[in-house]
């Protein structure tokens, strides 16, 4: 076996700073698709009146859209 590198350890810490900003940030936004995405499916397959068809489009439409924003990520630093 060869000896190991030394690890730069400055950027450790940061690196996890910015992991635990991810998390706080995505667990919100996963928190509220999941029920937007139930509530949006449920009020097209069940519900029989139009307005609920138009609810459930909506809410459908917010699961995407909060898809979409936590698949991108935050913008980036120029």
């Amino acid at each position: 076996m060869s000896a190991s590198l030394p690890v730069d350890q400055r950027y450790l810490f940061e690196a996890r700073q910015m992991q635990a900003l991810s998390l706080s940030v995505h667990i919100p936004w996963s928190a509220s698709a999941s029920p937007s995405l139930v509530a949006g499916v449920g009020l097209l397959v069940f519900a029989d009146p139009s307005w609920a068809h138009g609810v459930g489009a909506v809410s459908l439409l917010a699961c995407a859209a909060t898809v979409f924003a936590v698949a991108a990520g935050p913008p980036e630093k120029a």
